[in-house]
């Protein structure tokens, strides 16, 4: 970085070589009133022009890379895949990248993969826009999200899933996940250390390695994950009752409790319910039995209310069916009375 120097008129002046023309050395001078102001308005010149000659490719790699170590593995493997996916972009310069070339690029991916992935690949590259072209706004038009209706299992259900487990292990994970909330990586992470009196302590969780290798992370997958979770005595005694060489509380592997899961739920013959139903079954579970959402949030590791509302919490079929009783008696008073007014008005 050239050093400022001052003008005879009290003022700083940084010159900076921009090529040449017609054989001539060309120059951009940046003033300021002090040698400080002077130097950081030709540093923010010389940065502008070196992310507007970087690529997309380019770019994308350093936005990865920069945020390695502050976002959750999960969300980098996706960024990664997310990043191959965007082939047609790689050798475009952020300089040149506007809302039409970014528009067509959605509207291809649009014919092959869902809204949801969509809206994902555009918020990936807004990002990155976002750390190299900070001036820059997008205007795209993205595919209207799917109404996706999340399945969750009925309580009795729950009560099967948990009596007719193959292993103690699939078991307890499945109790963690319906009444402590628990993510797969955090059930698979869990160690006696973490096991308290009446409660558990989330701060860990089980993490897929671009080696795919899985390894315990000393974090949850974010800030909100770190809570404490009170649990049922019968459960409790489950936990403290798995004792490992390795201080694990159950064998699984996400992936592996997952398959496991899967295979349960088919020879029970229910729904293809996903293990992570089972958060959603805790989240509506508490909301119909009258838990405050807040507490539910923070029992949950959820950031916000909005997002338990959003989300995870459901119209449950015996909810549905309990509401229905309940409007059924309130049109038969209703029009109870009024037949009764009509009789009176009559006579």
């Amino acid at each position: 970085m050239p050093t400022a120097k001052k003008l005879p008129s009290g003022t700083w002046r940084v010159r900076i070589y921009v090529g040449r023309n017609e054989g001539k050395d060309l120059y951009k001078s940046f003033t300021g009133s002090s040698k400080r102001e002077a130097e950081r308005r030709a540093s923010s010149y010389l940065a502008i022009k070196h992310h507007s000659e970087l690529t997309f490719g380019d770019a994308a790699d350093r936005y990865i890379d920069a945020k390695e170590n502050v976002l959750s593995s999960n969300t980098i493997r996706t960024y990664r895949t997310i990043r191959r996916r965007l082939t047609s972009l790689e050798s475009v310069r952020m300089s040149r990248l506007d809302s039409e070339l970014v528009q067509r690029v959605i509207d291809r991916l649009s014919a092959d993969l869902s809204p949801k992935t969509v809206r994902s690949t555009y918020g990936f590259i807004t990002v990155v826009t976002g750390m190299f072209e900070p001036d820059k706004t997008l205007s795209i038009t993205l595919p209207e999200p799917e109404h996706k209706e999340t399945m969750i299992p009925t309580r009795e259900e729950v009560r099967r899933m948990i009596e007719e487990a193959p292993s103690e292990d699939l078991r307890i994970a499945i109790q963690l996940a319906a009444f402590c909330s628990l993510r797969s990586g955090e059930a698979c992470a869990l160690q006696t250390d973490m096991v308290k009196k009446d409660h558990i302590r989330i701060s860990r969780t089980l993490v897929l390695t671009d080696s795919g290798e899985w390894i315990t992370k000393n974090s949850p997958k974010t800030l909100a994950g770190y809570r404490d979770i009170p649990v049922p005595a019968a459960l409790m005694a489950q936990l403290r009752a798995q004792k490992r060489e390795d201080g694990r509380i159950i064998k699984y592997t996400p992936a592996s409790l997952h398959d496991a899961f899967r295979r349960l739920t088919r020879r029970l013959k229910f729904p293809p319910y996903k293990f992570h139903a089972l958060r959603h079954y805790f989240a509506t579970s508490c909301h119909n039995d009258g838990i405050p959402d807040k507490v539910i949030a923070k029992l949950g590791g959820w950031e916000d209310v909005g997002t338990l509302h959003r989300i995870y919490q459901h119209a449950t079929p015996d909810k549905l069916e309990e509401a229905g009783e309940i409007l059924q008696k309130l049109f038969s008073k209703t029009m109870t009375q009024t037949m009764t007014r009509d009789e009176n008005d009559a006579s």
